[in-house]
């Protein structure tokens, strides 16, 4: 997971670039995406895995909340532009 967070953030960071969309983050999504990954690593330690479960849970929504902030934020910005998401995959 820790390779799909780091290139969904980089994903975003060259569509913001190509956008001319002025992001605070470097690579967007991507601090609050390895948080998750960290903690559901650490959800497997006795008696701190509790804890690790709950702040698990809440940076997943965090993360997915963010990632549609900026996926939202992207196609809003667009004009005629193909992402580079949708080459080959809408048009040929």
């Amino acid at each position: 997971m820790f390779f799909v967070v780091n290139k969904i953030a980089e994903s975003f960071q060259l569509e913001c670039y190509k956008l001319n969309i002025t992001t605070t983050e470097q690579k967007p999504t991507q601090g609050i995406g390895n948080a998750k990954n960290i903690l559901r690593l650490c959800s497997f330690i006795p008696f701190i895995g509790i804890l690790a479960n709950v702040g698990f849970v809440v940076c997943w929504i965090i993360h997915w909340v963010k990632v549609n902030e900026y996926r939202n934020l992207i196609i809003s910005n667009r004009t005629d532009t193909i992402l580079d998401a949708e080459k080959g995959i809408f048009h040929q």
